[in-house]
């Protein structure tokens, strides 16, 4: 069942350098990566955390990788 799961979810603060990066019509993946490195944790990279914590499936991780071909 869901009693107990997580779902997994992506926020994006939207800081200086992201905005900036906004403004200046980057790429979305140029955007994803200044976020990175302002700390944001990817979609992906937080199921697989949530998954080793045992608290959602992979099935959830099948299906957010299919959002990103």
């Amino acid at each position: 069942g869901y009693t107990g799961r997580v779902g997994p979810y992506e926020l994006l603060h939207v800081n200086s350098s992201v905005a900036d990066a906004i403004q200046a019509k980057k790429s979305t993946e140029e955007i994803e990566l200044i976020a990175v490195e302002n700390g944001m944790i990817t979609l992906k990279a937080y199921t697989v955390s949530l998954i080793s914590d045992q608290v959602t499936t992979i099935s959830e991780l099948r299906k957010i990788s299919n959002m990103d071909t």
